[in-house]
Order: structure tokens, then sequence, then C-alpha cells
């Protein structure tokens, strides 16, 4: 049973882990976080340290993809929690290697620089884990890949419950010097 009050840093860890390993089931903790939403609305005392964004992310928890498979799926989950320990991802593919959330220096807004057809591909199929989540307001699960090339920092996301979406590649500044070799690398196509 979980007591409705806003969690901690821990709390959502140990929520997380309960969930990956099965002593948690879905439906208590949609519940438990939709209790939340109706009292704190968008003013869960959490930062994103904290898991802000994860807590709100498991409003999704009892969603399906167009597959009917679930919308979060557990590595989603434990990538949350590796977040939120502060693991740092290894992932790499040449010179692109993937980040997580607390490994980014600030939270600067990122430009549009490229989109392509998704045509049937998830973001997993290009190379990398992907990450599903509600990362703002909108209140969407987005499907994203971060990832760094040199200094230079690169969002690669899309709507993984939109059967005809697209893949959009977004940047920390509108050089577009790196953006070819993202491209060719995880092999996307305009």
């Amino acid at each position: 049973m979980l007591i409705v009050e806003p969690p901690s840093k821990q709390a959502m860890l140990k929520l997380l882990r309960d969930l990956v390993d099965g002593d948690q089931d879905r439906k208590t903790v949609f519940s438990w976080q939709q209790a939340l939403v109706a009292q704190y609305g968008w003013e869960i005392p959490l930062t994103v340290a904290e898991g802000y964004w994860y807590f709100y992310s498991l409003g999704a928890l009892l969603d399906t993809t167009y597959f009917g498979e679930p919308l979060l799926r557990d590595e989603d989950l434990f990538e949350y929690r590796l977040d939120l320990e502060g693991i740092t991802c290894s992932e790499r593919i040449g010179g692109i290697v993937r980040y997580r959330a607390h490994q980014r220096p600030g939270q600067d807004l990122m430009w549009p620089l490229f989109e392509c057809a998704r045509t049937g591909k998830g973001l997993n199929e290009l190379g990398f884990q992907s990450v599903r989540g509600v990362f703002e307001k909108r209140d969407a699960v987005v499907e994203q890949l971060t990832l760094m090339i040199g200094t230079q920092h690169f969002l690669v996301l899309t709507h993984p419950d939109d059967p005809e979406g697209k893949i959009y590649v977004l940047g920390e500044t509108r050089s577009q010097t790196e953006l070819p070799m993202i491209i060719e690398a995880l092999g996307l196509r305009q």
C-alpha cells in the first residue's frame, strides 16, 4: 500500500525498483500517482534531480502502444532509476555517446534541426537504449535518446504512440556541423 504523500528521491528510487522487480503492481502505483496529481497538479514538491518528470511519467503506466504493448516499458523504469542514482551511461557508437539527464549540464533550449519519417522503427532499433516518459507539461509520452558528439548535446525523439510518427533531432545550437554524423550513425533518412 502506498501512502498518498509526495515522494522523496529515495521513495522514488524504491518505487521504481519495486515496479521493475514486480514487488509493486502498475495499477496501484498509477492510482497513487493520480491521487497526488489531483492534489498537487504540476506543483509536486520534487526537483528534476529528485524525479519530478519520472513521477509524472508514472501517469502512463497503464497506457499501451498501438501494438498493445506497455507504453512505459520496464527498461524505461530501470533507466529512470539509473539516472536518479547518478549512474553514468557509457553506450557509444563511433564518436556518439548516449548520456542520461544527470550527465547534461543545464537544460538549455534545444533547436529543431532535422526530421524524418519513423517508418515503423522505434528508437531502440537505432542502436542505443531509448527512454520513454513525460518530459514537459504537455503530458505526452515521448521516446528519446540524449546524445553527445564532442561537446554538443542532441536530443532524438519520437512519439511512440503515433504509428505514423516522425523522428526529430534537436540540438543545443543551430549549428549543424555534427548533424550529418548523427544522421548517418543512426541510419536516418529524409
